[in-house]
This record gives C-alpha cells, structure tokens and sequence, in this order.
C-alpha cells in the first residue's frame, strides 16, 4: 500500500515538479504549503513549476485531496501576463498530466478547480484544485 504523500511524490518527480507535502496540522492547505515553500528554492536549483499536496480527508474508501499547481514567478512580474503565463499552465497541467495519471490508477472526481495569483505575496500563481479519489491503494 502507498500513502498519499509517497503518492503524488512521485508522480510531482516524474513530471520533474516541485513537491511539498502539506500537514494535517494546519487549518488549510495555503497555511502549510506557504510554511514549506522555502524548501523548494534552498535546494540545488530553483523548481519553476511545483505541486503542494495535502489529504484533507478520508471517507470510506475514498480520499479527499487539495493540491495547489503553480509556477514561481519574479515579484515584480507583470499582473496582466499572470493568467496567460502561469494560470493557464498550471490548469493545463492538471488536466493534461496530472489527471490522466490519477485516473490510470483509480476514479477521480474533480470538484473545485480555481485561479490563484500571486497568493499570500510569494509569488506563486496557478490553480487550486479539490478532488476525490476511489483508490483502494492509497493509505491514508
């Protein structure tokens, strides 16, 4: 069995992603990836496209992911550029490369996929996302 973080850790490095896993501990998902984010920019180089993850919860056989999809960005990048170059992308990403991994591996239900720039000023901009997936080898 796998567990959630081991999970989509892998899937982040075979797409060549960034990666932070979230903790349970924090009232959201926001709170815990933008704790973590340093991580990614004190390693040997800068990750332009990254994956926060984190299982909000389990029910019964299914588990409750919200992952946030993004590109780190100058802080003084243009704010009209943002969605084109960063929203968009990441949106892509998701549905073009993330998804179709997931749902080789279980079903997958999207529920809310949303824009976010700029968040919490640390210059990240791409799309939350809130899914569900029926996957009886992910451990919660």
């Amino acid at each position: 069995m796998l567990n959630t973080e081991t999970y989509f850790q892998g899937i982040a490095e075979q797409l060549g992603w960034g990666f932070v896993y979230g903790s349970r501990d924090k009232q959201n998902l926001l709170a815990s990836a933008m704790d973590d984010i340093n991580d990614l920019f004190t390693k040997d180089r800068e990750v332009d496209f990254m994956m926060f993850c984190r299982r909000y919860r389990s029910v019964g056989d299914k588990v409750e992911i919200e992952l946030i999809l993004g590109f780190s960005h100058a802080p003084n990048y243009d704010k009209f550029k943002i969605n084109q170059d960063f929203v968009v992308p990441s949106e892509q990403n998701y549905y073009e490369k993330l998804l179709p991994i997931l749902r080789d591996s279980g079903e997958v239900t999207t529920k809310t996929v949303y824009d976010m720039i700029n968040e919490h000023d640390k210059n990240v901009s791409g799309v939350f996302v809130s899914l569900e997936i029926d996957h009886y080898d992910i451990k919660c």
